[in-house]
């Protein structure tokens, strides 16, 4: 049985990564990419090209329909705070940075 400490301190742990990941500058689709042991790594995974996953990464940018591929990967891997919600965030993040305000 799983008490409700362990499970608030699973929680904070994983509010604290995406905090440091946040600070550092890590909340990156390139940061997503960069949690795997390399990009050929990441491409056996999800079946693609090397060549695709390097320019995902130096376009930090993951097409949407590429997302089911890495989050299954990511949980093969132990990844589990790679999420369809935190690619989502990502997404608008990028959106939101890309806006000019006048």
């Amino acid at each position: 049985m799983i008490h409700y400490e362990t499970l608030q301190l699973v929680s904070m742990s994983l509010d604290v990564k995406r905090y440091v990941m946040y600070r550092w500058g890590m909340d990156t689709f390139s940061s997503v990419i960069k949690a795997w042991p390399s990009t050929s790594d990441l491409a056996t995974d999800i079946g693609r090209p090397v060549g695709t996953v390097r320019q995902w990464k130096n376009r930090n940018r993951i097409p949407a329909k590429s997302w089911r591929q890495i989050v299954c990967a990511a949980e093969t891997r132990g990844l589990n705070w790679i999420t369809y919600d935190y690619l989502s965030r990502l997404a608008e993040d990028e959106t939101f940075s890309g806006e000019v305000t006048q």
